[in-house]
């Protein structure tokens, strides 16, 4: 999908960021990242939206008002722009609402779910058969950053279903515009198939963490949550390589090496949560 890059050149992408003053108030950080994400850069817009949080004194009404409001943000940008063919990396947002969980544990807002929620109730919107496939793909990725960032694994099984969910409802979307007899740029049949095959990737991520987790004591699971709690990570980078794996067999057809690479991404994903924070 070309929305991750490989491992070993971290900052060779940075984004460029407006200068602001360090001590400027949060507000100055926070609309900066509203001309950010409008201008498309989701990875520059988080970091600034972090840099408004570490500037918050915990009281001001006014940074809640603004960071409840990013889901709207969020939702009215990546929906207007799938008419133009872009996939954004929505993944990037989860960093954003681990930060805050760990910086502000009072503060409940779910901008991953709420945005998650918003941009997949605009399935019914879409006007041809590759923006379903479109308007899923970035609502997967948003769903694999919250598996990326999520301390407590058993999490990801709830995130997988509404994933999965969401594959079988947009496949009915699809083709609707088949039997309307509308002549979309993407066949038909080959989006179903592409939806239903990122379905089967997330029932099969589901349904092998519910048996790591199973397999495991609880003081193993404890620990891992623990250590994740207290040391937020990304780990979407796996989940982002089994996506791509079904992506490739959907455009060329899936073959044991497609499916192969898939499993093998989410057996590393399962692998490093474990490995990490286990008590072993």
């Amino acid at each position: 999908m070309g929305l991750f890059g490989r491992k070993g050149k971290k900052g060779a992408d940075a984004p460029e960021l407006p200068d602001i003053p360090a001590d400027a108030p949060w507000s100055s950080f926070a609309d900066a990242a509203g001309r950010q994400w409008r201008s498309g850069d989701l990875r520059g817009a988080v970091v600034l939206w972090k840099q408004s949080a570490d500037r918050w004194d915990g009281k001001d009404e006014g940074f809640l008002r603004v960071y409840r409001g990013i889901p709207r943000r969020f939702s009215e940008k990546v929906v207007s722009d799938i008419s133009k063919g872009v996939l954004h990396p929505c993944h990037q947002l989860a960093e954003l609402e681990s930060y805050m969980s760990l910086k502000f544990p009072d503060v409940t807002a779910s901008v991953c779910r709420e945005s998650f929620d918003s941009v997949s109730s605009k399935l019914d919107r879409m006007d041809s058969d590759d923006h379903v496939v479109l308007l899923c793909m970035n609502c997967f990725y948003l769903q694999i950053g919250r598996m990326g960032w999520a301390a407590d694994i058993r999490d990801v099984p709830l995130f997988c279903r509404s994933a999965s969910a969401l594959a079988e409802r947009s496949e009915g979307a699809a083709e609707k515009h088949a039997s309307e007899g509308y002549m979309g740029s993407m066949n038909v049949k080959m989006a179903v198939r592409t939806l239903a095959l990122y379905k089967g990737f997330f029932d099969q991520l589901s349904q092998d963490t519910e048996e790591a987790v199973r397999s495991r004591p609880l003081e193993d699971i404890e620990s891992a949550v623990a250590y994740w709690s207290s040391a937020p990570a990304d780990r979407t980078l796996r989940l982002a390589e089994g996506l791509n794996a079904v992506g490739r067999g959907a455009s060329a057809g899936i073959t044991r090496s497609n499916r192969r690479s898939a499993d093998a991404a989410i057996s590393a994903f399962i692998e490093e949560y474990f490995g990490k924070g286990s008590s072993r």
